[in-house]
C-alpha cells in the first residue's frame, strides 16, 4: 500500500498535557485563527545569496579546492564490480550526494543489486533505510 496516507485528528490538549509532563513547550493549534497575532519579522542578515550563472542557470556554484570557485555540474556514475557502467546522472555541482542519490538509484535498482558500495557522501540514515527496505546491503567506504 505504498503511496497511501491516513489523516488522523489529534486533540492538541491531550498532546500538550503529555508534553508538559516531559518539560516541553505546548504545540500551536493550526486550526485556531491567529489574525490578531503579528507575523514574525524576517532578519534579512540571515538570508543567503544564491549565485546563478547568466549563461547556464542549470549549473551550480561549486567550490573546487580552497580557493577556486566555478559554476559546474556533478556526474554520478554507478558501476558493477568489474567497472562496467550501469547508469549515470548529471546534477548541478552544488547539490550534495545524499540529495542526488534517488535519481541514480532509480536507474540501478531494476538490476536488483545485493550490495551497494558508496562513499561517505551517501552515508545517511534515509539512504541506508531505503536500501535495507529494498533488501540491499549498503556499504560505505
Amino acid at each position: 500500500m505504498a503511496g497511501r496516507t491516513k489523516s488522523v485528528q489529534i486533540d492538541i490538549a491531550i498532546l500538550d498535557s503529555d508534553r508538559e509532563k516531559h518539560g516541553k513547550k505546548s504545540l500551536k493549534d493550526k486550526n485556531k485563527d491567529d489574525d490578531d497575532v503579528d507575523p514574525p519579522s524576517i532578519d534579512c542578515s540571515e538570508l543567503k545569496e544564491k549565485k546563478v550563472s547568466t549563461t547556464d542557470p542549470e549549473s551550480g556554484w561549486f567550490h573546487k579546492g580552497e580557493h577556486k570557485e566555478v559554476f559546474a555540474y556533478a556526474i554520478e556514475a554507478a558501476c558493477d564490480k568489474h567497472g562496467w557502467l550501469l547508469g549515470y546522472t548529471v546534477h548541478p555541482g552544488n547539490e550534495h550526494d545524499s540529495k542526488t542519490f534517488p535519481a541514480i538509484y532509480e536507474k540501478i535498482k531494476k538490476l536488483k543489486p545485493e550490495i551497494i558500495v558508496a562513499d561517505a557522501g551517501y552515508k545517511t540514515p534515509a539512504i541506508a533505510r531505503m536500501l535495507i527496505d529494498d533488501g540491499i546491503r549498503p556499504i560505505s567506504v
